[in-house]
């Protein structure tokens, strides 16, 4: 079995070429230096760099969503789910950091106090602008979405 090793700029400029945005280019790549393999290079890539509220992980799963809703026009977006969620949090703040116009339909919460994700989306989003979603209608979410977005629209849940 052969053993590929990749080397940056190649693999990982290749990779971010295909991407095509810069969502995972915000923090440095490091070459490590201990890496005991004779003629390979190892590279280390920041996390504690990457921004903050979303991790790079997470960023690498949706950085082929951008270049995609670009291309397709794509001006507004719905995201669906629920006010203590880590995606929510994490897509509202790419989406809107890029640009786009985002709705929330968030399924309604009967906490009284606000903390954890549901403090931030109240930090980051207009309340005025939240669409909730009462526990009964939550299986009909998708429609109720897509009857409150304009034409041209992608969702997301």
């Amino acid at each position: 079995m052969a053993k590929h090793y990749f080397s940056y700029p190649s693999f990982w400029q290749q990779w971010l070429d295909a991407c095509k945005t810069d969502l995972l280019s915000l923090s440095r790549i490091h070459p490590l230096q201990s890496f005991a393999v004779p003629g390979t290079e190892a590279w280390l890539k920041r996390e504690d760099e990457s921004g903050f509220g979303i991790s790079v992980c997470k960023k690498r799963k949706i950085a082929s969503l951008l270049p995609y809703l670009k291309k397709q026009d794509i001006l507004s977006v719905g995201l669906i789910g629920v006010n203590h969620s880590n995606h929510v949090v994490g897509l509202l703040q790419i989406l809107r950091e890029n640009g786009f116009a985002v709705r929330l339909f968030l399924k309604r919460s009967h906490q009284k106090v606000k903390k954890g994700n549901a403090l931030l989306i109240d930090l980051l989003f207009p309340e005025e602008e939240i669409h909730w979603i009462e526990k009964e209608d939550w299986s009909r979410v998708a429609s109720i979405a897509a009857g409150n977005m304009p034409a041209g629209s992608f969702m997301v849940i």
